[in-house]
């Protein structure tokens, strides 16, 4: 091949050249196929659980911590913990 024909060779190349957002692999990595298998659904809903439950429990915990601020607010008094305290001693 002479110098001429590699040059318009590579020329024709760069016409024939797809683009790369356009093939079937770019478009498949933008696209969440479903997944049928069962250990995959038991991995999900363990984690779901998992997730729940934690935030759940920090959530419940904290249920007595909100009442009692309910409680202040709406009755404009606070109730001190050491004097809760004495109250019972005496």
């Amino acid at each position: 091949m002479t110098q001429d024909q590699i040059i318009g060779y590579l020329t024709t190349c760069k016409e024939l050249t797809v683009p790369a957002n356009s093939t079937s692999r770019s478009q498949n990595k933008l696209i969440s196929r479903a997944d049928s298998r069962q250990s995959f659904k038991v991995v999900g809903l363990v984690y779901a659980s998992v997730i729940v439950g934690v935030s759940g429990h920090f959530f419940l915990s904290d249920i007595p911590i909100l009442m009692r601020h309910l409680r202040e607010a709406i009755t404009g008094q606070r109730e001190l913990p050491w004097r809760r305290r004495l109250n019972d001693i005496v």
